[in-house]
């Protein structure tokens, strides 16, 4: 791999930085995510997951605590330190419009959030009965933060407490099921008050439809960081393995796609230059990473 100067790195958990949805993150990948913020790299985590639980995989591997994690598909931004940088909501009315939508397509999940304290997140759904067996180990994973309500609009209707935020909904379930609740969404009424990022696994015939306030996204999140820091989109590098990763791909200057990411995600990115990488269980950020550095040595 050949690569421009890089003085941003954003990175996805599932499916790139880990092999697995419990991690953990790899000692070849957890040196190379060291050694590149040794080297003055700054390192972002940009994952569907919301910041607690993307916080169980990432603490053990010593980041600086100015590290950021863009989490929730990009509604939330914190430092690894707890520092809040950004934070989006959803309006109540659009939630409560999609439980209709989606109920009997799998299961599905809206996270709240807290501006002042991360460890308040909580989320709830309509039903803990086994839907898919891959989800299931999410919903057993997600336990201690997770509950019941039926119906799911009921859980909808109260007004949050102060600083208590909705930031996100999904739908979980088969790739067929996803399928169509994307394209319910899409001819309903509400759909231009939402962003909607959809991941796929082949493997596990499992999808999610993750479901964010109006101009939320990993991408435009990174394009947010990186204005901050003053960095150009040129030096910006960008990996991941799926379709919620796309607009963060299409920002970075240099982006890097999986080996182990969808078919059709490697086609796109051989059409467009992209770079790709081994896949997860071959470390294939720490790949990329390690060419990165390579290059600067040189």
């Amino acid at each position: 791999m050949a690569f421009a100067p890089v003085r941003l790195i954003a990175i996805d958990i599932d499916g790139t930085l880990v092999n697995g949805a419990t991690g953990p993150v790899s000692r070849r990948n957890q040196q190379a995510l060291l050694d590149a913020e040794a080297a003055g790299i700054c390192v972002a985590i940009a994952t569907g997951r919301r910041h607690i639980y993307a916080m169980q995989v990432l603490h053990a591997i010593g980041l600086d605590p100015e590290t950021i994690l863009i989490s929730s598909n990009g509604a939330m931004a914190r430092r690894f330190g707890g520092e809040l940088l950004k934070c989006a909501s959803m309006e109540m009315e659009v939630a409560r419009a999609l439980v209709p939508l989606l109920r009997g397509l799998g299961i599905t999940v809206f996270t709240f959030d807290d501006k002042t304290d991360s460890d308040r997140s909580y989320m709830v759904t309509e039903s803990l009965e086994p839907v898919h067996s891959r989800i299931d180990l999410w919903v057993k994973a997600n336990r201690d933060h997770l509950s019941a309500v039926e119906p799911l609009e009921d859980a909808l209707q109260a007004e949050l407490a102060p600083g208590r935020l909705l930031v996100q909904g999904m739908c979980a379930g088969t790739i067929e099921n996803i399928i169509e609740a994307e394209q319910r969404v899409l001819e309903s009424s509400i759909y231009e008050r939402l962003s909607m990022h959809r991941t796929e696994y082949t493997e596990w015939d499992m999808a999610f439809l993750d479901l964010m306030p109006q101009g939320i996204s990993k991408g435009v999140a990174l394009r947010q960081l990186a204005e901050l820091l003053k960095i150009p989109s040129e030096q910006v590098m960008a990996i991941g393995d799926n379709w919620n990763d796309l607009e963060m791909l299409e920002f970075s200057g240099q982006a890097v796609v999986m080996g182990n990411a969808v078919a059709e995600l490697q086609t796109l990115a051989v059409e467009r230059g992209w770079q790709i990488t081994a896949a997860n269980d071959l470390d294939g950020v720490a790949v990329a990473i390690e060419a990165v550095l390579a290059a600067a040595r040189a």
